[in-house]
């Protein structure tokens, strides 16, 4: 079996037709050499009647398969699993229609995990871009792209090390390229759960990914993610629900948590061999340490550096010159002001830098007049 017969691509789509055939013509001008299975959970009839053009997209192995309307995270999850349980290739992962995968980033996970066989996930850099000025259209003249650092691999040996590592400097693993069987299994346990709260909907995926095994991240482009702020899912349950704080009280959390808590904990001890309670209390400690700056920033109002940098800098102007604090704040805020120069932040992606050339097709074709 060649490497492009290795992959499937689970594209969801729901109701947002010019974003899945600019996702499909796009995938159509490359030769996008993956299969793909499209999971539909919508209303709209159109986007079906486009793809069943298939002369119109000769270049793309792709399926469509119309769900039920996914009106619900659980039914927009039960959508994800049933799709997946229909793959039959040995690796799987799962965009929307507002991502743009590389091919060379997709090609290089199938090589790794196919040459690794104890590695269960594999992503590169997951980079984004905007439309400018209106965030919520497939295309534009003005596009800004954005380089993010890339996340750090979880390759610990055991999994009460990884999940711990995790804990301390958590990313979501939602866009890696997985192991079928464990991408499933991944998707079957959140749908068993049925959580209403959709921070533990991420979670549960991600820790689950390193529960069970080894992942690996390198520095290379992988994926181009559009930020759409005005409609994406997490500011729309922020406005409904509120922030974590207030989300864990409501009356689900502590039954939801509990739930969380144990199958990561199940995992662990099936692994490590060690008490399932010793488990639980590793899994609630570490969460514990996760918890606490988000809390403390949500409590105080912080916002993240910025924020933080701002208020600094108020304290430092309000001194006066002969007060020895005020050499001691400024030479802080200085200090903190660098941090954030370093590798660490997302830094934008200008035509005049070397590496603008990787994403260059995606520009021409976002600014294209031809749509």
């Amino acid at each position: 079996m060649s490497d492009d017969h290795k992959l499937t691509l689970i594209l969801t789509i729901k109701d947002r037709a010019p974003f899945t055939l600019r996702w499909i013509t796009y995938a159509n001008k490359i030769s996008f050499p993956f299969k793909v299975l499209i999971a539909d959970g919508g209303k709209d009839s159109s986007i079906e009647k486009i793809l069943s053009q298939t002369n119109r997209f000769s270049n793309i192995d792709y399926e469509y398969i119309r769900y039920p309307y996914d009106e619900t995270y659980a039914q927009y999850y039960g959508k994800t699993a049933d799709a997946l349980s229909r793959v039959q290739t040995q690796f799987a992962v799962v965009g929307q229609d507002d991502d743009f995968f590389f091919k060379e980033g997709l090609k290089k996970a199938v090589d790794f995990l196919s040459a690794h066989k104890n590695y269960i996930a594999y992503n590169g850099r997951i980079d984004n871009f905007i439309i400018k000025p209106d965030t919520n259209i497939p295309y534009g003249k003005d596009v800004e792209f954005i380089q993010n650092p890339a996340d750090e691999s979880i390759e610990d040996k055991t999994s009460t090390e990884r999940i711990s590592k995790h804990f301390r400097n958590y990313t979501h693993t939602y866009y890696s390229v997985y192991r079928t069987d464990v991408l499933l299994k991944n998707y079957e346990t959140l749908c068993k759960y049925n959580f209403t709260n959709l921070i533990l909907h991420e979670l549960i995926l991600s820790f689950l990914t390193v529960a069970q095994g080894i992942v690996k991240r390198e520095n290379l482009f992988y994926l181009l993610r559009q930020i759409n702020p005005k409609s994406s899912s997490n500011r729309v349950e922020h406005e409904k629900k509120g922030d974590y704080l207030d989300r864990m009280l409501i009356d689900s959390w502590s039954m939801e948590f509990s739930q969380f808590t144990n199958s990561i904990a199940e995992i662990i001890s099936d692994k490590d061999k060690v008490n399932l309670e010793q488990a639980q209390q590793l899994v609630k400690k570490e969460y514990r340490k996760y918890l606490i700056p988000i809390l403390a920033q949500q409590v105080e109002g912080l916002q993240g550096k910025p924020s933080l940098m701002k208020k600094l800098k108020c304290r430092v102007r309000g001194l006066k010159k002969d007060n020895p604090l005020q050499s001691i704040l400024r030479s802080l805020f200085h200090n903190y002001q660098d941090m954030t120069d370093d590798t660490t932040r997302p830094r934008p992606i200008r035509p005049t830098s070397p590496i603008f050339k990787n994403v260059q097709p995606v520009h021409s074709f976002l600014t294209s007049e031809k749509k």
